[in-house]
């Protein structure tokens, strides 16, 4: 996770008021027009918005690992990125490991074409996966995942993002 100024601002002492963001494409946006004077979110972000050509900085980075992996049902295999292929993915917009999916497939010799990606609002995520409409789901490690076990009663499979690049 990381901490994001616009590139052409100069640093000064702001008065800052904490506001809710709405996904982090959305965020970066709005530091990138100058709407916002910091922005928060994944560093994986920021570096697609610098590849754009938006006009942004990484001003801190306090998670030097990806927070995210991919949790299965005990059942479903799910021990190295090449078990995603054949598996149901839920992907929302603006979702860090869908905008990751591409890169780390591609590093990891997953063919992407035979992962089914089902695109769906993220609220509908967690029911889709409980109720095994989706095979994979990806999660926050430190706060989603241990909700999701004990909402579930069980120790789901963790594929760690972090662990393979």
């Amino acid at each position: 996770m990381s901490l994001w100024r616009r590139a052409t601002t100069r640093p000064r002492a702001w008065t800052c008021k904490l506001a809710e963001g709405n996904g982090a494409q959305n965020v970066i946006k709005a530091v990138a027009a100058g709407n916002e004077n910091f922005g928060y979110g994944p560093a994986v972000a920021a570096a697609q918005a610098i590849s754009q050509g938006l006009p942004v900085k990484v001003a801190a980075v306090y998670q030097t690992k990806v927070p995210m992996g991919v949790i299965a049902f005990p059942d479903t295999p799910l021990s190295r990125p090449k078990d995603l292929e054949g598996k149901r993915l839920a992907v929302s917009v603006g979702e860090t490991f869908g905008d990751m999916l591409v890169p780390f497939a591609k590093i990891n010799g997953v063919d992407i074409d035979k992962v089914q990606k089902i695109q769906m609002d993220s609220s509908a995520r967690t029911v889709q996966f409980l109720t095994r409409k989706i095979d994979v789901m990806s999660v926050y490690l430190s706060n989603e995942l241990p909700q999701v076990e004990k909402r579930a009663g069980v120790k789901f499979n963790v594929l760690k993002v972090s662990d393979f690049g």
